[in-house]
Formats: C-alpha cells, structure tokens, sequence
C-alpha cells in the first residue's frame, strides 16, 4: 500500500503499533466540534484549509505528546488547544494519522448523544456543535469543506504517486524517500512499507 490513512482509535492504535506512543486516558470524554490550528501551511495535505479549521472528536484517549516528540519523522499538521495533536503524517506520507472524525456526516453526533441519553448514560452535549448548546436544533456542518479537502488531497496525491504497474511500487517508494532525504537531510524516515 502506498498511503495509509488511520482515523480516530485507528490513529492511536496506529501510533503505538508501529512507534510505541501510548495513548493517554482523558479524565473525561473529548465530545463535540474543537478548532484545530494549521501547523504547516505548505503540506500538500492541508492544502486549501485556513489557518483554524474543525473537527469532531468523540474519543475517552488522547496521544501521549510527551512520546510523541521523540519521533521527528511524524509531523503534526494541525492541532488543537483542547484535543491536541489532530492530524499528523511521516514525511513520506507514507502512514497519516487523523485522531479526530472528518468523516463524520452533520448528524453522527447528535446520533451518539441521543443513543446514550435515551439509554440513560452520563453524556455530555458535545461542545461546539448544536446552536445554543441546544440538542433539539440541527448542528451546523461547519468541518465539511475541510473533511473534502483532506480527502481530496490525499487521493490526489496517492494517484499521482502511484506506479500503474504495481511491480513499480516499491522502486517509487524508494525514489520518494530519496528525494526527500536531498531535501531535507536531517529528517528520519521509518523504513516501514
């Protein structure tokens, strides 16, 4: 496979499966609709987005950070004050990491808040998503356009990267690496594919 994307539990399991970095419990449970700043502008992943962009989250675990900067080779592309690290990437884009859920439709958390409320569950209403904190109006979509960005640019990078001829695959990943040790000599590639 040329480009792995792993999403939410999957980024985390991801992160320590293949780099060791646990996954820290939060006290309570990430929930609703976070700002996430841009942190770097000129990644073709993030191409398009604005500086502060959302996404939805829905998770009780968050990367260890601490862990996490022992590995140059990932770089976090966008982050937030209150969910941390949100997207990140190996140089090679090889593997990506998306510890939120850009592909959530308008109404997945308002489906998860009513299923626990209705069974009785201690939930919360998720942070920055109906009008007013009310759960009676419909959420705005206001991570729509970033979720078809990403999405976007990464299958157009992956059909511009990838060989026809899947016997050329690895020939590709290897001149990938190479160009991009020239460019930048300090970075540590992984060596996994």
């Amino acid at each position: 496979c040329f480009s792995t994307m792993y999403l939410c539990w999957g980024a985390l399991a991801g992160l320590y499966y293949l780099y060791g970095i646990p996954k820290k419990q939060l006290g309570s449970k990430l929930f609703g609709i976070f700002p996430q700043r841009l942190c770097d502008e000129y990644s073709f992943l993030t191409n398009g987005f604005d500086e502060v962009h959302n996404m939805p989250h829905s998770r009780h675990a968050a990367i260890d950070t601490g862990e996490l900067s022992k590995h140059p080779e990932l770089a976090v592309l966008s982050e937030g004050f209150d969910s941390g690290p949100a997207l990140l990437a190996t140089r090679d884009f090889h593997e990506i990491y998306v510890t939120g859920h850009f592909e959530y439709g308008r109404d997945t958390l308002a489906e998860e808040y009513w299923r626990d409320f209705h069974k009785g569950l201690p939930i919360r209403i998720p942070e920055n998503y109906f009008p007013e904190d009310d759960p009676e109006r419909q959420p705005l979509f206001t991570w729509r356009a970033h979720a078809n960005l990403l999405y976007r640019n990464w299958i157009n990078w992956v059909y511009q990267m990838t060989p026809y001829e899947v016997e050329k695959i690895p020939e590709a990943i290897s001149e990938l690496r190479k160009r991009i040790a020239a460019a930048d000599p300090e970075s540590r590639m992984t060596g996994r594919f």
